[in-house]
């Protein structure tokens, strides 16, 4: 099986980042790991959220653009 499509089978997390909107393309298989790269990348007056995924990511499955903000649930703090 294809490991891209086995893990998109189960939750995972992704980074919303702005402005401007757009996502992170890395797939992360803990919120902890994902906000432990997004302090390391965030940049002076950039905002972003952890958004929390399911086997019907987009984004994982390549058809979502890097702007499209209809994916995943958001959580945590908006930093």
């Amino acid at each position: 099986m294809d490991q891209k499509k086995a893990l998109s089978g189960k939750t995972h997390f992704h980074i919303r980042w702005a402005p401007p909107l757009r996502w992170d393309s890395e797939r992360f298989d803990t919120r902890e790991g994902a906000m432990a790269h997004a302090v390391e990348l965030k940049g002076p007056g950039e905002f972003l959220k952890i958004v929390e995924a399911d086997e019907t990511c987009a984004r994982c499955k390549g058809g979502a653009s890097p702007t499209d903000d209809t994916q995943g649930t958001q959580s945590g703090p908006k930093l």
